[in-house]
């Protein structure tokens, strides 16, 4: 197979399910869809029964006529929130689903890891499992000989590859199963979210393998919540809402629509000219354009009501590219254009939340003992923030607040904010390299240690 040949080849895919209104209407339904097929399309009868049939049910789209080819070494990533397709396409290029119109084509062996644990035997063995998965790709029991040792080294789950699966925790389940997928030498691998069950050390062994198989030549399908590693593995994206793709290409410009979406902005493509159309009056039309373009979430209206508006938000390393990925300790930079319609000052600052829904702290220019910004009317202006990121690993989302300052300490009328946005997600590998710190957070701290007397041993006369 050249590399200019399709290794997939989707088109007008289409998944429907019928939901039954009532258990009742599962039995009924059917029969009275059957007593209309006797008559003629177009009689009464035929109209009749089955408008009472159609009553009984309703029919959910999980995907809308997706199509798209990828070629030989191509990685994509299938971007959405919950419920919006990705695990549904694919198992239909899987090929554990059946479209419901539209038709996939695919050239070589796929490996897909799609649910933990999909394709093994339980009671079988974890050497049982493997020898069986070799079966289903077509490989030969000395073939698999050969490539044993390699899979349980990767792996690495001990003795446990001589116990049954049922055995395994869901981390063993997802070793055993990424080692047979990539070692079996897929033209095409499809891997769906499976990888985040994983431990960081594994996950990072994951990476590794997947970047070598794409070196090789492995097609690759991706569906991963984690924006960072779709970033890594795939220059492309497909961003899927509600079953339809709403957006297809270069992997920054996919996920900086969906995070503006899923934060509530407006669509990135519809807003980039309305907030450029603002024209700063303080800091240069370039610094709001780069701005603009790198923006993780826009909205270019704001609320007239208000005397301020946040336009937009964007996030930068220390060498001022965009990112919503970091090591811990590493620099972070947040910038943030609000526009104004009324002359007034205002603080700005920026929160931060956990994963659990945690503030673990809230910077601005009040705390910062700055003083208030003073904006005059109809002018768009340029807040950035800058600070170390001494966070434990983990995802985080942030928020742009503006507010007005009334005298009592910590307290004040807020004026304007953002959505949580992210997530911007820090990163350690706390298993081979010294952490900065250990906890929550890191404390701007100092140890002294001094020698203050010497002791005689109690056992020395």
């Amino acid at each position: 197979m050249s590399d200019s040949d399709p290794v997939i080849t989707a088109e007008n895919l289409s998944k429907a399910y019928r939901i039954w209104e009532t258990p009742a209407a599962r039995l009924k339904s059917p029969l009275l869809a059957g007593a209309a097929s006797v008559f003629p399309k177009k009689s009464a009868p035929h109209r009749a029964l089955h408008a009472r049939a159609a009553r009984g049910w309703r029919d959910f789209h999980a995907l809308h006529d997706m199509s798209f080819t990828l070629r030989r070494g191509e990685a994509i990533g299938i971007i959405g929130r919950n419920g919006s397709g990705k695990s549904t396409l694919l198992q239909i290029i899987a090929g554990t689903l059946t479209p419901t119109t539209g038709h996939v084509k695919l050239r070589g062996r796929v490996g897909a890891l799609l649910e933990l644990g999909s394709g093994f035997n339980p009671d079988f063995t974890g050497r049982e499992n493997v020898f069986l998965s070799g079966a289903i790709y077509g490989l030969g029991r000395r073939e698999m000989e050969t490539l044993f040792d390699s899979i349980a080294s990767f792996a690495d789950i001990g003795d446990f590859i001589e116990q049954p699966v049922k055995t395994y925790s869901s981390g063993m389940l997802m070793r055993l199963a990424f080692a047979v997928q990539s070692a079996v030498d897929p033209q095409l691998l499809i891997v769906d979210e499976a990888l985040s069950v994983g431990d960081i050390f594994f996950q990072q062994k994951c990476a590794a393998r997947m970047r070598e198989l794409q070196e090789r030549g492995t097609t690759m399908l991706l569906v991963s919540h984690d924006m960072g590693v779709i970033r890594n593995m795939c220059a492309k994206a497909i961003y899927l809402r509600h079953g339809r793709c709403v957006a297809f290409g270069l992997c920054e410009d996919v996920i900086r629509q969906y995070h503006n979406e899923a934060a509530g902005g407006a669509p990135v493509g519809e807003t980039k000219e309305a907030v450029y159309l603002a024209q700063a009056k303080t800091g240069s039309e370039d610094e709001l354009a780069r701005l603009l373009r790198s923006a993780i979430w826009t909205h270019p209206q704001g609320n007239p009501a208000e005397p301020v508006s946040i336009v937009a938000v964007a996030v930068y390393n220390e060498k001022n590219e965009p990112t919503t990925s970091a090591l811990i300790g590493d620099t972070l930079v947040v910038e943030f254009a609000f526009r104004t319609s009324a002359e007034c000052p205002v603080h700005v600052s920026l929160g931060i939340k956990n994963r659990y829904d945690q503030m673990v702290s809230s910077v601005g220019s009040y705390t910062l003992n700055h003083p208030p910004v003073r904006v005059s009317k109809n002018t768009t202006m340029i807040v950035r923030v800058e600070f170390e990121a001494r966070l434990e690993a983990g995802e985080y989302t942030i928020r742009a607040n503006m507010g007005r300052f009334d005298g009592l300490p910590n307290r004040g009328a807020n004026l304007a904010s953002t959505p949580w946005l992210g997530p911007i997600t820090l990163k350690w590998d706390y298993g081979n390299k010294k952490a900065p710190f250990l906890g929550m957070f890191g404390l701007p701290a100092k140890i002294a240690i001094q020698s203050v007397a010497t002791h005689s041993s109690p056992h020395q006369e």
